[in-house]
């Protein structure tokens, strides 16, 4: 288990420590929940009357909380936010990365372009005329339909589906089960009885000829639909950032 001083924290993140930096924490906790092992984090100066019952060995706060129980060690930032992402960064255990390869598992069209260094995971399959680049991982399952892309050092956790015609720049995260590229949700009022498969109970289906476009180092959240276009493409910016469950329709 890794350990490390307040004074190698103070250090890492760049505060200002007040206390013992000899003491060692072996991890960060919320207010509430850490014991005299660990590091916890004040997010705002209306909190602070809960640090009167903190067990944390140290709480990281901003410069604006001045009355502090006697007896925390203090860890000060400007920006106790990132100074605190910094610290959990320092004790995140890292990851086994998946070697470059393709899983005999995998079904990877012959006609998709797949770079030296892509990772494709167990079940996966690649359409015809996809292009992977350098340093794509697809994790288990997940499913590329025909004339897709995926950008360099992007991620696709299992389960993430893209229609055919979807682009993904580089540098993104999709977590799991996320569906990019199906249909909007287009009807129009038809006198259809359904029985030709092209409208039901009066209802015409309208074509979704668009296109799902994503810029680069953009994160989808789990679960999350991004509908194509009817005509265009429905575009997701670079640097956005979606929570999981989030609908965007077109």
């Amino acid at each position: 288990m890794t350990r490390k001083t307040l004074a190698d924290l103070a250090a890492l993140c760049g505060a200002v420590l007040e206390g013992d930096g000899s003491v060692e924490v072996r991890g960060p906790a919320p207010l509430a929940d850490a014991g005299p092992d660990q590091v916890s984090f004040l997010a705002h100066p209306k909190y602070a009357g809960q640090l009167a019952d903190t067990s944390a060995a140290a709480v990281l706060m901003g410069e604006g909380v001045a009355e502090v129980p006697a007896g925390i060690n203090i860890l000060r930032h400007g920006d106790p936010g990132q100074a605190f992402t910094k610290i959990i960064l320092a004790f995140r255990p890292p990851r086994t990365p998946m070697p470059a390869g393709v899983h005999p598992s995998a079904v990877v069209h012959g006609e998709a372009q797949v770079s030296p260094g892509v990772s494709i995971g167990p079940c996966c399959t690649v359409g015809a005329g996809t292009v992977l680049s350098d340093g794509v991982i697809l994790h288990g399952g997940v499913h590329l339909a025909e004339e897709t892309s995926v950008g360099r050092n992007s991620e696709l956790h299992p389960g993430v589906v893209l229609y055919p015609g979807t682009s993904v720049g580089a540098n993104c995260l999709i977590h799991a089960g996320a569906v990019l590229g199906a249909d909007g949700f287009g009807f129009e009022p038809s006198a259809a009885s359904g029985a030709s498969g092209t409208g039901v109970a009066g209802w015409q289906k309208v074509p979704q000829c668009g296109t799902v476009e994503i810029g680069d180092c953009v994160e989808i959240g789990a679960n999350c639909a991004i509908d194509r276009g009817r005509f265009g493409p429905t575009r997701i910016g670079s640097g956005s950032k979606l929570d999981n469950l989030v609908h965007v329709a077109h």
